[in-house]
């Protein structure tokens, strides 16, 4: 069975190349890493929000087609989910992923943790200022991303 990296010398351009390279590291990174930590697959809407928080000038129907190299949606819940298990396994491990598509699990979890106590708030007290949040990404940090903060 070939590495990771051994498969993308075999093959030319691996998919992970091709995402980064449209969507640049920090959104990459940003993505693919709440994904990986997230206990449940997360809302569409999650891209929006990152690409929001990070002021990217990113469009989000363009980062869903990059990413979805590697995730599918879900249509029945709206949720991003990876095509194979081993696809997170392979982006955190040093010995497969290239440096640049390596996802450090402990800054992808404060990153998601940071964005669901960020989020919080405005799920329970629903102030009527304050940014835009989907209706599934706040139901998602109500029913989940309140386990993964405390």
């Amino acid at each position: 069975m070939n590495s990771g990296k051994e498969f993308h010398k075999s093959s030319g351009s691996f998919p992970g190349d091709i995402v980064y390279d449209q969507v640049g590291q920090d959104i990459f990174k940003k993505v693919f890493g709440c994904g990986i930590v997230s206990p449940a697959p997360l809302p569409v809407s999650i891209i929006s929000y990152i690409l929001k928080m990070e002021n990217s000038n990113h469009d989000e129907q363009q980062v869903i087609d990059a990413v979805s190299q590697f995730v599918v949606l879900r249509i029945s819940d709206q949720a991003l989910t990876f095509l194979h298990n081993l696809i997170p396994e392979w982006l955190t491990d040093k010995n497969k992923a290239s440096r640049k598509l390596l996802v450090d699990k402990k800054t992808a979890g404060e990153y998601l943790r940071n964005i669901f106590v960020e989020i919080l708030p405005f799920v329970v007290n629903e102030p009527r200022t304050g940014p835009s949040i989907d209706v599934d990404l706040k139901d998602y940090v109500l029913r989940v991303g309140v386990r993964f903060v405390v």
